[in-house]
């Protein structure tokens, strides 16, 4: 009897050994995955890392020469600056306020007909003005229009008018209007 007890535990055991050895196949095959999709993973960083590092020597690149040329533009500022008189006419907000040299006045354009002459010549009033107090700078005019993205067509308008005409009634030997917008 007892020899056919030990048999009966047999195809229990094979059954246990069965199992086993699947998970263990299961377990191998796991790893094996996880080391494919890690190595896939890294691989894909690397790439990633050197288009990086290319695009980060490209923009190195653009900077060294874009500074070469803000070195070049600031040169050609300089002796602009000591060569000619140049004020920058700007308007600045829905208020349409003219600032001269970075500096606020009293003006504000407004869109009116009867006024539109009157505007101008105060306009014209602080360009003198401010053509007084850079007087002897230079032997070239240089007057530069710009506004901001509130400001209105028609107060544009007036203050190009103004200095295009003033400009005209300047003295030196070359006067420029310089539209910036």
């Amino acid at each position: 009897m007892e020899r056919n007890r030990w048999l009966d535990f047999t195809p229990l055991l094979d059954v246990f050994l069965i199992l086993l050895f699947v998970l263990l196949i299961n377990r191998q095959i796991s790893e094996n995955q996880l080391e494919n999709t890690y190595a896939a993973e890294v691989e894909a960083l690397i790439g990633q890392n050197n288009q990086l590092h290319i695009a980060l020597r490209q923009l190195e690149e653009q900077e060294s020469s874009g500074a070469l040329n803000r070195f070049d533009d600031q040169v050609k500022y300089q002796f602009l600056k000591e060569q000619a008189i140049v004020i920058d006419l700007e308007i600045k907000t829905t208020l349409n306020r003219l600032w001269i040299n970075e500096e606020p006045t009293s003006i504000y354009l407004v869109n009116n007909e009867e006024r539109r002459e009157n505007q101008k010549s105060r306009i014209k009033q602080e360009l003198v003005r401010e053509f007084q107090r850079q007087s002897g700078k230079g032997t070239l005019l240089l007057v530069t229009l710009d506004t901001d993205e509130q400001v209105y067509r028609y107060a544009y308008l007036i203050m190009q008018e103004a200095a295009q005409e003033w400009v005209r009634e300047r003295p030196l030997p070359a006067s420029y209007v310089l539209q910036i917008r």
